[in-house]
């Protein structure tokens, strides 16, 4: 059992395993409210991290509440299932204060008054009351007229301007658009402020003040024609009605009705391409009496025949015939068409053609033609492009409830033929033969999960074939690497260390300090590449490389234009390069994004590059990336997509230069809330496992992807 590991729970119920550390970083930098339901091993029950004395001193001041003593259970190593309903208080108090509070200020006490023009003290509040009407009364007037001129010398107070009507509040987004009149775009649950106009009888203090306590903002309220438009006709969809806006000025509003006309338009054809003939020779004189008689012009209502049933006329005994220059403008044609095909080889070496002779004869068609198909020469193509993944069968369920907080593992199956999958599932430990192409499956494995149990590793070279890993070891965070002799990788003594078969720990990478994830490894037949971030959100994304046996290979590289704070890494790997994403974003204000860093096998990582999301998704953030390699230097990416609630998993093929190749897949069915994927590569197909939140349970999906050789 680690002893730095604390659980936390969002409110869909979603459990995350990070270090105390890591808690720590993400409650002080409010990255996490201070009431986030926490567990740690030991404890029977959660609390809010704002109760717990070890985080007391990362919490925010004025956010700490009265510190529990949690109630202890010694042998306790899975965390009971998150009472997410206790957020739901911590929830309306944000939201009420949010209503009460906008900006720090109530909304029910007017705000302090400006001071006098002339730098004097600011009114008394006998003052201010008795000018309130008059004050609502100009500014309801100065929506729709120009400013009046400076005030006379000081003379009586004039009489108040004559009542207005009053108008309705202006509507929200959440309100019907189709009304007359100006709209207040404003964002759905906002509460309307009081009407712009308040009638000069209405002298009651509460509702100056409600008046005084609304802006009135410096801009001119154009109200609509209530002549209706006319409609506008054609093939295009009709967009759906918007708010009235500012009339733009002149020459906008003559551009725009420029070019809406010339978009109703109808574009002319292009004129047709010009017939070039193929060779043009002058054909011979005509004798006088033909040049003297013009033959007669076809009825143009008559098409013309075939050309198969055109006899043409005896021509003269002193010029060929138009059959013969027709035929002599085709031979000069092929000939020309051959030796340009030849000349574009530029002298590339080609197989002899042994061609028969033959005896010299009345120049015809068949001749060259014969030759061309004797001796073809062809072109030289272009390279194939990368083909793209495509959905191969829809998602489908493999198990109803995964223990919280754990992720299934995939492995190559039997004569690397189907997916083996494990996974944690009420207390036992799970193991399936998933076929890739059909996502049929067959449980290989169900054993009771020992004590501390975190996953079901995929083991093929084992009789069983899956190897259940647990806490408590030796190595802190460990993981298990399927190879000939079993090996795990995790944290000890301030280094990253190797244990072959539970046994003792020999490090690998040293002084990488304790703020670091769990290892992620991507295994080829030349070695394993292990990727993980040091030094908390704020630190560095490291890849080093180990061989087939696990003994290190090469030293930690960092990846270069990581970005401020960093999630937790993937990788993967193929028998040329290693391939490493992550989370990332430029500060805690700003939403998650990926990253991709890409480097040559055994080697350091280049630099980080943006993967920008494809249109098609519900946007917002973008976390939690899976990787998988492809035939052909080829890669899968899936990810999880969308807000709180309202996630879905993503995929998109890319090339070797992590270029985006078709349209990105959408694996999760919809309406599910889904994230968490892990992908693994099986011939043409690609088999993605992700986790679908439905209730407060949490289940195991698979969908198949065939990507092609």
């Amino acid at each position: 059992m680690n002893a730095t590991e604390w659980h936390w729970a969002d409110a869909d119920g979603v459990v995350a395993i990070v270090d105390a550390e890591e808690l720590g970083s993400m409650l002080s930098s409010e990255q996490l409210p201070a009431y986030t339901l926490v567990w740690r091993p030991g404890w029977a029950r959660w609390l809010h991290a704002s109760q717990a004395a070890e985080l007391a001193a990362r919490i925010p001041a004025g956010k700490t509440e009265p510190v529990v003593e949690p109630a202890l259970e010694p042998d306790r190593s899975e965390p009971p299932a998150p009472p997410v309903d206790r957020y739901a208080p911590y929830k309306a108090r944000e939201a009420a204060t949010a209503l009460v509070r906008p900006g720090g200020a109530r909304a029910s006490a007017p705000p302090p008054p400006p001071p006098p023009p002339g730098g004097g003290a600011p009114p008394s509040a006998a003052s201010r009351s008795s000018g309130a009407a008059a004050l609502v009364g100009r500014a309801a007037a100065s929506a729709s007229a120009p400013p009046p001129p400076p005030p006379p010398p000081p003379t009586p107070p004039p009489p108040p301007p004559p009542p207005e009507p009053h108008r309705a509040p202006m509507p929200t987004l959440a309100e019907p658009q189709d009304t007359e009149g100006s709209h207040t775009l404003r964002p759905p649950g906002a509460v309307p402020p009081p009407p712009r106009a308040v009638p000069a009888g209405i002298g009651a203090a509460p509702t100056v003040a409600a008046a005084l306590a609304t802006p009135l903002p410096d801009l001119r309220i154009t109200e609509r024609s209530a002549t209706p438009e006319p409609a506008v006709t054609g093939d295009a969809e009709s967009e759906p009605p918007t708010a009235p806006t500012h009339d733009p000025p002149a020459p906008a509003a003559a551009a725009a009705a420029l070019l809406v006309s010339s978009a109703k338009k109808p574009s002319a054809p292009p004129p047709p391409p010009p017939v070039i003939p193929a060779v043009a020779l002058p054909p011979p004189a005509p004798p006088p009496a033909l040049r003297e008689a013009p033959l007669p012009a076809a009825p143009p209502s008559v098409p013309p025949p075939a050309p198969q049933a055109v006899q043409p006329p005896p021509a003269p005994a002193a010029g060929p015939s138009g059959a013969v220059l027709l035929l002599g403008a085709v031979v000069v044609a092929l000939g020309m068409i051959v030796a340009a095909l030849v000349i574009s080889r530029g002298g590339a070496p080609q197989t002899p053609v042994v061609a028969p002779v033959v005896a010299p004869a009345a120049p015809t068609t068949a001749a060259p033609a014969e030759t061309a198909a004797r001796a073809p020469v062809e072109a030289p193509s272009a390279p194939a492009s990368p083909a793209a993944c495509a959905l191969a069968r829809q998602s489908r369920r493999l198990a109803a409830e995964v223990e919280p907080g754990t992720v299934p593992q995939l492995g190559a199956g039997p004569a690397d033929a189907n997916v083996l999958v494990g996974w944690l599932e009420r207390g036992r430990a799970q193991g399936h033969e998933v076929s890739p192409a059909t996502l049929d499956h067959d449980r290989r494995f169900d054993e009771r999960a020992p004590r501390g149990a975190r996953a079901v590793v995929p083991m093929p070279a084992t009789g069983s074939r899956f190897y259940v890993e647990a806490r408590g070891g030796a190595l802190g965070a460990p993981r298990t690497v399927a190879a000939a002799r079993r090996f795990a990788i995790g944290l000890h003594a301030g280094g990253v260390a190797r244990s072959v078969e539970d046994g003792a720990p020999e490090v690998l990478w040293a002084d990488v300090g304790r703020e670091i994830t769990e290892p992620r490894v991507a295994t080829t037949a030349r070695g394993h590449a292990v990727a993980f971030r040091r030094g908390g959100m704020g630190g560095s994304i490291e890849l080093g490389w180990l061989e087939p046996d696990g003994t290190k290979r090469s030293a930690l590289a960092p990846v270069r234009d990581a970005g401020a704070l960093l999630g937790t890494p993937v990788v993967a790997a193929s028998e040329t390069a290693a391939l490493v994403a992550f989370a990332s974003r430029p500060d805690k204000s700003s939403r998650w994004g990926i990253r991709l860093a890409v480097g040559p096998a055994g080697g350091a990582p280049g630099s980080a590059v943006a993967f920008s999301l494809p249109s098609g998704g519900p946007g917002g953030e973008a976390l939690a990336p899976a990787l998988s390699p492809l035939p052909g230097g080829r890669w899968l990416l899936a990810w999880t997509e969308g807000s709180t609630g309202g996630y879905q998993v993503r995929a998109q093929t890319l090339d070797a230069g992590l270029g985006v190749v078709g349209p990105p897949l959408t694996l999760s069915q919809d309406g599910a809330n889904a994230g968490q994927a892990v992908a693994w590569t099986q011939g043409e197909h690609v088999v993605v496992a992700y986790l679908v939140k439905s209730g407060k349970k949490q289940e195991l999906w698979v969908a198949s992807v065939r990507c092609g050789r």
